[in-house]
């Protein structure tokens, strides 16, 4: 091969190799955007939008963050998830949330992918439109709808002595009451005033957080 052949070769090359990446990656299962853009979520901004290259699977979607600011996800149209947030969040705090896995119809699998983003201050009168909307749905949704009791009605409760607190939180998704007590005996309190109150324990999503209450 002469020097002409072998420059012409290069340069073929050259080209051929960003078009062949770009076509490969575009055919791959990826994240394609965000609504709103990451720099655009605000401190009461209730959900994100994440568009996928491709149809996504309801088999295999893990959504969270180590934050714990996800209360829920849905697929919303084929090739886009909602992420629904615990809000508000604190103003120029960096968040992060990680896509654990999102599978597409066609078999392909994303995992691990993570981003972040640092939320900033607005009135809520200046979201869009879709977005206020369900803040108000939300505002007139029963605490007891979403947490399937009325227990939540009478919370948070302090324990005499300060021994526990029971609440209720949004937990990687899921609803719970919430007790918090670093002793048997502040377990055992909180359980029985549960009871007093008409409800049983048993039946409640309760989670313990093994910490002083204050």
């Amino acid at each position: 091969m002469n020097r002409k052949n072998l420059l012409i070769s290069i340069i073929i090359l050259i080209i051929l190799i960003p078009v062949f990446a770009y076509i490969t990656a575009s055919r791959g299962f990826r994240v394609t955007g965000y609504s709103p853009a990451l720099n655009n979520i605000a401190t009461v901004t209730p959900y994100l939008d994440v568009n996928f290259s491709n149809d996504v699977s309801k088999s295999n979607l893990n959504i969270y963050s180590p934050q714990s600011i996800v209360s829920s996800y849905k697929i919303i149209s084929p090739k886009t998830v909602r992420v629904y947030f615990n809000i508000p969040f604190s103003e120029n705090t960096k968040y992060q949330l990680i896509l654990g896995i999102v599978g597409s119809t066609n078999g392909k699998i994303l995992r691990n992918y993570s981003f972040s983003f640092n939320p900033v201050y607005i009135n809520s009168q200046s979201l869009p439109k879709s977005q206020q909307q369900y803040l108000l749905s939300q505002q007139d949704k029963p605490k007891s709808e979403i947490f399937g009791t009325t227990l939540v009605n009478s919370l948070p409760f302090i324990g005499a002595g300060d021994t526990f607190l029971i609440n209720y939180n949004l937990i990687n998704q899921k609803p719970y009451i919430t007790i918090t007590t670093n002793t048997a005996q502040g377990k055992q309190q909180a359980l029985t005033w549960i009871t007093s109150q008409g409800y049983d324990p048993t039946k409640l999503n309760i989670i313990y957080i093994n910490q002083a209450p204050f």
